[in-house]
């Protein structure tokens, strides 16, 4: 067992404030429009883009090295469409590790993922955690599935997964989030009317 006087774990990584918020919804917005144009060569609306989701603080441990959270990203329009919607999101994660032993120097592996129904969308993110106490930002972009016509609402349940690796050095993970959704519509050359994109849980 590690000794009791090991360091105190440092508070979770303070939520983003609102200007640090509205400048990664302008970078999230860029990257979402460049996946659209990439992801088909058919003309497509101007992107919209939801407000930022903020998810709750994740802290994992070897005890506790999984964590999975539903969101709902929504798309709709005033007038229906017999139009396909192309829709992306972005997600930013920080993480930062704190092992129990201040002179533990081995780093754990963990893996993101963001799902809609029982297929990874986008795959699996996988690195090592960064060096204790020094946190890191990575952002994984998911296309998800473009089958839903703007005939109605398109509504897609997306899971997000992050996971700790169980049998490596002991310590915990701690991790803040975001995402932010983004919509096209394939074959036209303007936004519809009323067309909105949001992210929310369930």
């Amino acid at each position: 067992m590690f000794e009791a006087s090991r360091p105190p774990v440092a508070p979770s990584l303070t939520t983003p404030p609102r200007a640090h918020l509205s400048r990664w919804a302008a970078r999230a917005g860029l990257l979402l429009a460049c996946a659209a144009s990439v992801a088909t060569s058919e003309a497509l609306s101007p992107l919209v883009t939801s407000e930022v989701f903020a998810g709750e603080p994740v802290t994992l441990t070897n005890q506790a090295p999984n964590f999975q959270r539903d969101l709902v990203i929504r798309v709709t329009a005033s007038k229906s469409h017999a139009r396909t919607v192309e829709p992306t999101a972005l997600t930013k994660f920080t993480l930062r590790w704190l092992p129990e032993d201040p002179d533990e120097t081995a780093r754990p592996r963990f893996s993101f993922s963001l799902s809609t129904g029982n297929e990874v969308a986008g795959g699996r993110m996988q690195d090592t955690a960064p060096l204790a106490g020094e946190p890191i930002t990575r952002e994984h972009l998911t296309r998800l599935e473009t089958t839903c016509k703007l005939e109605g609402p398109c509504e897609y349940t997306a899971r997000v997964r992050f996971e700790m690796q169980a049998e490596g050095p002991k310590g915990s993970l701690q991790i803040d989030w975001t995402v932010v959704a983004g919509a096209r519509v394939r074959g036209m050359s303007a936004v519809p009317e009323g067309f909105s994109v949001t992210v929310s849980a369930p």
